[in-house]
């Protein structure tokens, strides 16, 4: 049984071609594109706008809850990997409409904001929002909602941060960066 299993998956993969592959993905990302125009749109930045990878054989340098330690002598964003597709994205967008709201401990702020300066030049410096926790980013959303009064859309690469943004605003809508994958 096992074994059958493993053949029907290889047929499925025969059946898809590369090209496919390309059609699809470049299709999601002008989804996503369309999507965005005309909205507000709130970026995560860690895995979002990131790569999550910011170490050579793992994904962080060290354990999570020694970051901050670990920033006072160490900038985490020096090598950080931006997906081309991301950069692409925002070069389509109206900058006055794009935010960056992302969870920093206080120590990894100062690189965290030279890596988006960097490579996000576009961003104005008052629309990068740094929160200590997702419960935060509720409230920076319901500010960034009030300023502008009008639909925001989310993009964040944590699930349970998008289903508790929905299910607190309707003018909030989530979208999560693994729709991107074709």
């Amino acid at each position: 049984m096992f074994g059958d299993n493993i053949i029907n998956a290889g047929r499925m993969l025969n059946d898809i071609d590369i090209s496919s592959l390309k059609e699809e993905y470049i299709r999601n990302v002008l989804d996503l594109i369309s999507l965005l125009k005309f909205k507000t749109i709130v970026f995560d930045f860690d895995g979002t706008l990131t790569h999550f990878d910011y170490a050579n054989d793992r994904l962080l340098p060290c354990k999570d809850n020694d970051i901050n330690e670990y920033s006072k002598l160490h900038n985490i964003y020096e090598n950080v990997k931006i997906p081309k597709t991301m950069q692409y994205i925002l070069n389509e967008l109206y900058e006055e409409d794009v935010y960056i709201l992302t969870v920093t401990q206080e120590n990894v702020e100062k690189g965290k904001n030279e890596a988006i300066k960097k490579f996000f030049p576009t961003i104005k410096e008052e629309n990068v929002i740094h929160v200590r926790n997702s419960k935060e980013k509720l409230e920076k959303l319901k500010e960034i909602h009030d300023k502008h009064n009008r639909e925001i859309i989310f993009v964040e690469d944590t699930a349970k941060t998008l289903l508790n943004v929905e299910e607190t605003y309707d003018f909030v809508r989530g979208y999560h960066i693994s729709s991107l994958i074709a």
